[in-house]
Order: structure tokens, then C-alpha cells, then sequence
């Protein structure tokens, strides 16, 4: 995947979302973690949104199975903690930190650190 466009177009339950609300760097996380979900067959279900909040990514989904909600969660919880391990804007390993005085929270690497 080279775009959030084209994720959007190969996995039908993102057709909700009206923008990724991350950085590109996070393109392969949610692209295998959308793989990982169209994989457990959770039926008809919704993405809603996909953002960073708090350096660390999460997912906003409807319709979830009740019989399945415990595997979608840990799934889930899996792509949050690696990207809270995983540089937004270039993909590389990063690190949780403040920017802007402390006004924001982003996980970023050393280089795209020395740019914000």
C-alpha cells in the first residue's frame, strides 16, 4: 500500500472513514492490522475513524460481534501498542513525546524528532 486511498478501496469496512487522521508512517501498521480484521471475519462491521490520539493510534468501529469483541479488542490492542513504538510520519522505531511546549503528544523517531 502506498496510500490511505488505496486501503480504503481493498477493505470495504473503511469506506466510513472520510480521512486518516495520522501520519503516512502508520500506513503499514493499519494496513496489516486491516488485514489482520478482514481475517477473523467479523461480519458486516464499520470503521468509523482512524486517528492518533495521544501518540498512539486508535480505531472507532461499529458492529462488532459480541462473540468476537474479545479477539477484535486484543487485535486491536496489538496495532495501539506498536504504534506507540512506531514513528507517524516515517514508519521508523520511535517513541512517545511532547512537542509545540508540550502541547502536543506524537510517537516520532530521532530524525523526524529533530523536525517537529
Amino acid at each position: 500500500m502506498k496510500s490511505y486511498e488505496e486501503l480504503r478501496a481493498k477493505y470495504s469496512f473503511l469506506s466510513g472513514v472520510d480521512s486518516f487522521d495520522c501520519g503516512i508512517g502508520w500506513l503499514p501498521l493499519i494496513s496489516e492490522f486491516c488485514a489482520k480484521l478482514e481475517a477473523l471475519r467479523l461480519g458486516p462491521i464499520k470503521v468509523m475513524q482512524v486517528k492518533e490520539k495521544f501518540g498512539e493510534l486508535r480505531f472507532y468501529v461499529d458492529n462488532v460481534p459480541k462473540d468476537k469483541l474479545e479477539v477484535f479488542e486484543k487485535t486491536l490492542w496489538e496495532a495501539a501498542n506498536l504504534s506507540v513504538k512506531t514513528c507517524e510520519r516515517c514508519g521508523q522505531p520511535g517513541r512517545i513525546i511532547a512537542i509545540n511546549k508540550g502541547m502536543r503528544i506524537i510517537t516520532l523517531c530521532e530524525e523526524c524528532e529533530k523536525k517537529a
